[in-house]
């Protein structure tokens, strides 16, 4: 029963999600291999713009993801170290635009 409840719950914040993407963004951690370089594909198709971050170069999930149009930035580091993520925080606002209003949360 449960699973049902969020599953229509999830439904309706993807569609909200859809139909106002044009501002949408995503920072994804771990992006260079496996599920985050998946999940910028797919958030790539959706329209989304991607902030990409690894401990490695993210560019072999970039490409794909520019080439479905979407704005993408990459951040090399390690997001254990917390000045690091303040920098990263910094160059996102920069980049991206600092009032730009993610107009839904991202449920993974």
């Amino acid at each position: 029963m449960r699973q049902g409840l969020h599953s229509e719950l999830d439904d309706n914040r993807n569609k909200d999600c859809d139909e106002n993407k044009q501002n949408a963004v995503a920072i994804i951690s771990g992006a260079a291999q496996g599920i985050g370089r998946r999940t910028a594909e797919v958030l790539a198709e959706r329209g989304y713009s991607l902030a990409l971050n690894d401990l490695r170069s993210p560019a072999e999930t970039r490409r794909p993801a520019e080439e479905r149009g979407a704005k993408v930035m990459e951040f090399v580091s390690d997001v254990s170290d917390e000045k690091v993520v303040t920098r990263f925080a910094g160059i996102f606002a920069e980049e991206m635009g600092s009032r730009r209003r993610v107009p839904c949360p991202l449920f993974l």
